[in-house]
């Protein structure tokens, strides 16, 4: 692990690149290196640490998070509909003088 642990955000222990599709972060000197994420001492929050796989927590998988909104939301009770209001008719024009500086 790359990063102190402390319960928030955690700390860098040394510089971390990006890959250029941006889905991994490796240390300096890997030749998939491209882009400085951080450097020693520098604090990562933790769903990016966690995204990265610098915590020793598993990964979560975009997928697997959508699968999981998508099962809680099928448990949720169904919401009412709601009512929409009815759009003004802007062609129409008003049916009397409304008083203006033009009367």
């Amino acid at each position: 692990m790359a990063v102190a642990d402390t319960g928030g955000p955690v700390v860098a222990d040394r510089r971390l690149y990006l890959t250029r599709d941006a889905t991994r972060v490796v240390p300096e000197g890997d030749p998939d290196a491209w882009r400085l994420f951080c450097t020693p001492g520098m604090r990562i929050p933790r769903d990016q640490a966690a995204r990265y796989g610098l915590l020793d927590e598993p990964k979560v998988e975009p997928e697997a998070e959508q699968a999981e909104e998508a099962e809680l939301a099928e448990n949720e009770p169904e919401a009412e509909p709601k009512q929409r209001t009815p759009r003004s008719n802007k062609a129409r024009r008003p049916a009397a003088d409304k008083g203006g500086a033009n009367s």
